[in-house]
């Protein structure tokens, strides 16, 4: 049942993460720029190079703010549930095996 109701909260700060990036970029290329937002890849008042810039800062933005909101999502998880959700611990457990056979080729 647990990992179920991870699936859930981590859909949620996901979805909820998606709203704020894209309202971040949004107003931040408008204010940088005093223009709104690209509305495509094809739009044409926009040269390619602009285009791609936007995309890059949006794509930067969006997995920036994804990041927070899954450490916010999990922190709130082991507040609640006492215990870190079961795919952060495997995760952890991956990066300490990595970091443990690194170590041990440079010894």
């Amino acid at each position: 049942m647990g990992s179920v109701v991870w699936k859930i909260v981590a859909a949620a700060a996901g979805v909820a993460a998606t709203q704020i990036a894209n309202k971040v970029t949004n107003q931040g290329w408008h204010a940088v720029t005093g223009q709104p937002a690209p509305v495509g890849k094809h739009d044409p008042n926009y040269s390619a190079k602009e285009t791609a810039l936007f995309v890059l800062l949006a794509a930067a933005v969006a997995q920036g703010v994804r990041a927070l909101g899954e450490r916010k999502a999990a922190e709130f998880w082991t507040k609640t549930a006492g215990h870190p959700p079961q795919v952060v611990v495997k995760e952890h457990q991956k990066a300490l095996e990595k970091a443990t056979k690194k170590a041990a080729k440079k010894a």
